[in-house]
């Protein structure tokens, strides 16, 4: 009976690039099967501040 893994991933971050490699060889050494399973950590970006030069510049100023 062959395993089953399920492999959580952010497509984005480089740390879970650098998994795949090594699940991939374990996964072969132990016919294992691999469900991957794609997510964005963080789908929305944040919205930016307006104004980041006068936020930064204001305690300069000081």
């Amino acid at each position: 009976m062959k395993a089953h893994v399920e492999f959580y991933f952010d497509f984005v971050c480089p740390l879970c690039f650098l998994a795949t490699k090594p699940l991939r060889e374990v996964s072969k050494e132990q016919k294992a099967e691999i469900e991957w399973k794609p997510f964005e950590l963080c789908p929305e970006p944040a919205q930016q501040m307006e104004q980041v030069e006068d936020f930064l510049e204001r305690p300069w100023n000081r």
